[in-house]
């Protein structure tokens, strides 16, 4: 016969049959032993991944945060200046208006959570000022006439360097974040 060396089929098994079937049984092993940690692996590099990409967007709406109190205080500061000429061009209720928008512009920078502590104390210092040179302003005859109560032009100097002062605060944590 072919395959046995006596008269009965299965030969009597030998070193090497043995040593073969405990590399085939290491091999099977070392197969499901790879599979599990590269399973493992696979399952931290997603985690990994998540945690990153979680990171990364929050990150993101701290940006957009950030952007929207800096894009409200610089409308603000916008708001002021031109209430500020229009005071001097004696247009009393343009000038009230212009005070009142700027006022919503700090209000809706607010709740942000991009708001540092100190930058909300400064813009919150502001809003009364805003409100009290939109009731002087309101006080004002409709006509062109009559000069522009020092009261205003202060508050709205103020106003504006307090803003600037906030903006300012809000560019150098900006750069302060992004360097590091």
């Amino acid at each position: 016969m072919l395959f046995a060396e006596s008269e009965t089929f299965w030969k009597s098994p030998n070193i090497f049959d043995i040593l073969g079937a405990i590399g085939f049984l290491i091999g099977i092993l070392s197969v499901w032993f790879a599979w599990a940690l590269s399973k493992k692996d696979i399952r931290k590099q997603i985690r990994e991944a998540a945690d990153r990409s979680s990171q990364a967007a929050r990150d993101e709406v701290r940006r957009v945060a950030r952007a929207l109190v800096h894009t409200g205080i610089s409308d603000s500061i916008r708001m002021l200046d031109l209430a500020r000429e229009a005071c001097r061009g004696k247009l009393w209720p343009r000038a009230g208006e212009l005070c009142e928008i700027a006022g919503e512009h700090l209000v809706r920078a607010l709740p942000q959570p991009a708001l540092a502590p100190g930058i909300a104390v400064q813009i919150q210092s502001v809003s009364p000022v805003l409100l009290d040179c939109v009731t002087e302003l309101r006080r004002q005859p409709r006509s062109r006439t009559g000069e522009v109560p020092a009261q205003v032009l202060r508050g709205l100097d103020e106003s504006i360097l307090a803003l600037h002062g906030a903006n300012t605060m809000m560019t150098a944590i900006q750069m302060e974040i992004v360097n590091g």
